[in-house]
């Protein structure tokens, strides 16, 4: 019996169990974006209206286009996401896919450590796009407020 062996005997076989952790981050980071999106943005956007900044950076722009989407056409962005799931699964039944699969269910150390840090980079990125994006009209609005 080798090392590998030893650390393991005890263990159940493990069949991506250490992909919950990025699935509940993703889920998670998931809901405060969507939360942003149909609560948060709307009300700055009714602010920077109120406020006739002139042209908003093209960010911006991006931004409250995406929350127009999520509050007004929901119906669309969840047949999008249902849509988006179906072709992960169908693409998960070929070949291919399925060998992806497998190397993502047994894991170990170098997997495990490239989905945290991607998932914790999408997520970061995420948030980071939609404060900046809500950010740069307001240092137009500290201009406009020092004049």
């Amino acid at each position: 019996m080798d090392a590998s062996d030893e650390r393991t005997k005890g263990q159940p076989e493990s069949t991506g169990g250490w992909l919950i952790y990025p699935a509940v981050v993703l889920t998670l980071a998931g809901g405060v974006v969507v939360f942003m999106m149909v609560f948060v943005v709307p009300k700055f956007a009714d602010m920077f209206k109120e406020l006739e900044l002139g042209e908003l950076p093209g960010a911006t722009k991006a931004l409250l286009f995406v929350s127009k989407l999520f509050t007004k056409f929901w119906p669309l962005v969840l047949v999008l996401l249902v849509f988006l799931g179906l072709a992960l699964r169908a693409a998960a039944r070929t070949p291919h896919g399925r060998l992806l699969v497998e190397k993502a269910k047994r894991g170990g150390p170098l997997p495990k450590m490239i989905v945290t840090l991607a998932v914790g980079l999408v997520v970061g990125s995420v948030i980071v796009f939609i404060v900046m994006a809500l950010y740069l009209p307001l240092l137009g609005i500290m201009e406009h407020i020092q004049k």
